[in-house]
C-alpha cells in the first residue's frame, strides 16, 4: 500500500502546483497580452496613411498583435526553474515506490603500495518493479528476503542517471552486512555499491590484518567508483551513473574507510615510529606502504560521507581530522561497547570543531544497529529507521540539493526521541 499510495500523492500534490501555476500565468498574461496588444495596434495604425493604410493595417495590425502576444507571455510567465524532482516528493522516512534488486561483478585492479594485483566482488542494489524472484544470498551462507537477485532494473526516476552510494563493510564483515540502509536508498531510486574487502571478510576471521589492509579498502572504493565508470556498453547501468559525484558511507572499519576516503591525513610520526619497530598498523610494515600512507587515499569524487560508528582514530591522530574536505554526517550508538564514544566517538568529533559536520548519537544503539542489528535497548525497526531516515535525508540534500530535508537535518523535525543530533563547534 506504501509504494502505491506514495506516487499517488506526490502526483496529486504537483497536479494542484501545476493548477495554480497555470491560473496565475493565464490571468497575468491575460492581462498583458491586452495592454500590448491595444499599444501596438496603435502604433501600427499611426505608422500608415491614406489608402496604404487601409489596405495593410490589418497585415501590420496582425504582425504586431502576435508579436506583442509572444513578448507579453514571456514577460507574464514567472521563470520557476528546472521542474522538482519527482523522488524528492517521496518522504525520507518511509520507503519509497520500488523493490530492491541485487547482483554483484568483479573487479580487479592495481593498487598502489603492494606488488600483486587485487580482486574483490562488488555487490549492487538497485530499484527493480519486479515483486518477486529469488533471495540475494551473500557469501554464499545469508539470506536477504528484501532483496530480489538479479532483478530487472528499473528506470531512473528522474532523467537518465541514479545517484550513487558507495558503502564500506566493517572489520571481518561483508558487503551486505547493513542491508536495511540498502534496501532503503534502493527503494528511492539510488544504486548502492559495496566492495567486498578480500581478506577482511568474514571468511577470513583467523586472517591476520594486515597494514596494507588500512589503505586498501579506500583503493577497493576507488577501483569500484572507475569499474562503475567503465561498464561495458551491455551493462544495463552503462552509463546511467554520475560516478563523478558519489555518497559514500562506512561501518566500523567501514567508518574509518569513508574518513580515509574524504580526505583525513594519517599521522606519519606515529606510523613511521610503529613501522620502525615491526609495530605498524597491522605490525611489519614496507616501505611502499609507508609512502601510500603519506600520500594519502582521498578520492575527491566523494563529495559527502556518512562513517557510522568509526573506529581506528589513531591511524589519524586528533589533528589528521582536520584535513577532512566534505561535509558529514556521523552516527554514533552511546551502548556501542566496539567503538565506544569515550574514546572514538566523542573525541572524533571534537576534532572536527569546524567542519560542516552533523553528528546523530542513538540512544541505546549498539554497534550492530548500523548493520544486522540484535540491540539490547532499541529494536531494530526502530534503530534502522533513524539510521535509514537521517542518511537519505543527508544524501539528498548534499547530491541532489534537496531543501525539503533541512528540518530533519537541522534538528527541528525530530526522526525520533531516540535521535539527538549535535552540529560541530566553531573553530
Amino acid at each position: 500500500m506504501i509504494r502505491r499510495t506514495l506516487p499517488l500523492l506526490a502526483s496529486s500534490l504537483l497536479l494542484v502546483a501545476c493548477i495554480a501555476t497555470s491560473d496565475a500565468v493565464t490571468d497575468a498574461t491575460s492581462d498583458a497580452i491586452t495592454d500590448a496588444t491595444s499599444d501596438a495596434i496603435t502604433d501600427a495604425r499611426l505608422d500608415v496613411t491614406g489608402d496604404v493604410a487601409s489596405d495593410v493595417t490589418g497585415d501590420v495590425a496582425s504582425d504586431a498583435i502576435t508579436d506583442a502576444t509572444a513578448d507579453a507571455t514571456a514577460d507574464a510567465t514567472p521563470d520557476t526553474g528546472p521542474p522538482p524532482r519527482a523522488d524528492l516528493a517521496w518522504p525520507p522516512d518511509t520507503e519509497g515506490p520500488y523493490r530492491t534488486g541485487y547482483r554483484s561483478l568483479s573487479v580487479t585492479y592495481q593498487p598502489a603500495g603492494v606488488p600483486e594485483p587485487r580482486t574483490f566482488k562488488l555487490a549492487l542494489w538497485y530499484p527493480t518493479t519486479d515483486t518477486e524472484g529469488p533471495d540475494a544470498i551473500y557469501l554464499g551462507i545469508f539470506a536477504d528476503d528484501g532483496a530480489i537477485a538479479d532483478a530487472s532494473l528499473a528506470p531512473p526516476a528522474v532523467g537518465t542517471t541514479y545517484p550513487l552510494h558507495v558503502h564500506s563493510h566493517g572489520h571481518l564483515g561483508y558487503a551486505g552486512a547493513s542491508p536495511s540502509l540498502f534496501h532503503h536508498f534502493a527503494s528511492h531510486g539510488w544504486v548502492v555499491a559495496a566492495p567486498e574487502h578480500t581478506g577482511n571478510t568474514t571468511l577470513d576471521a583467523k586472517v591476520e590484518r594486515p597494514t596494507s589492509m588500512f589503505f586498501l579498502r579506500s583503493f577497493d572504493v576507488s577501483a569500484a567508483l572507475d569499474a562503475l565508470r567503465d561498464l561495458p556498453a551491455t551493462d544495463p547501468l552503462a552509463g546511467h551513473l554520475d560516478t563523478e559525484h558519489v555518497i559514500m558511507s562506512g561501518h566500523s572499519f567501514g567508518g574509518y574507510t569513508t574518513f580515509a576516503s574524504v580526505g583525513a591525513a594519517f599521522d606519519m610520526p606515529s606510523i613511521e615510529a610503529g613501522c620502525a619497530q615491526d609495530k605498524g598498523p597491522g605490525g611489519a610494515c614496507t616501505a611502499a606502504e609507508i609512502e601510500v600512507f603519506r600520500q594519502g587515499t582521498r578520492d575527491p569524487r566523494v563529495v559527502a560521507a556518512i562513517p557510522m560508528a568509526a573506529g581506528n582514530r589513531a591511524m589519524f591522530g586528533d589533528a589528521g581530522y582536520s584535513h577532512v574536505a566534505v561535509p558529514i554526517l556521523m552516527m554514533t550508538g552511546d551502548a556501542d561497547t566496539s567503538v565506544p564514544d569515550a574514546t572514538e566517538g566523542d573525541p572524533i568529533f571534537a576534532a572536527l570543531a569546524g567542519k560542516d559536520v552533523t553528528r546523530v548519537s542513538i540512544a541505546g544503539g549498539c554497534h550492530q544497529v548500523f548493520g544486522i542489528g540484535g540491540c539490547a535497548d532499541i529494536a531494530d525497526a526502530d534503530g534502522f529507521a533513524i539510521v535509514s531516515t537521517y542518511a537519505l535525508a543527508f544524501a539528498r540534500a548534499r547530491l541532489l540539493g534537496d531543501t525539503s530535508v533541512s528540518a530533519i537535518l537541522d534538528g527541528s523535525a525530530p526522526v525520533s526521541p531516540a535521535a539527538t543530533l549535535t552540529h560541530a563547534a566553531a573553530e
